[in-house]
């Protein structure tokens, strides 16, 4: 952690119980605090690899529905 990180209070962030189960799940599959995991989800979709990721994503599920019609 940055010193810049640890000197910034707090951020409360209200969510739905479902949404919160979600973060929490993925959380607990990337081995990461759900606060990271939520910085990553946002880095990830200020430099566009959400979409990226999305993309190559969707190109695989074409390419395996073409081979296994």
């Amino acid at each position: 952690m940055t010193a810049i990180t640890k000197k910034k209070p707090p951020f409360g962030l209200r969510m739905p119980d479902e949404v919160q189960g979600w973060l929490k799940q993925r959380s607990i599959t990337n081995n990461r605090s759900m606060n990271a995991e939520v910085v990553t989800i946002l880095q990830d979709l200020m430099t566009g690899r959400l979409e990226q990721q999305a993309f190559e994503r969707g190109r695989l599920e074409g390419i395996s529905q073409a081979m296994n019609p």
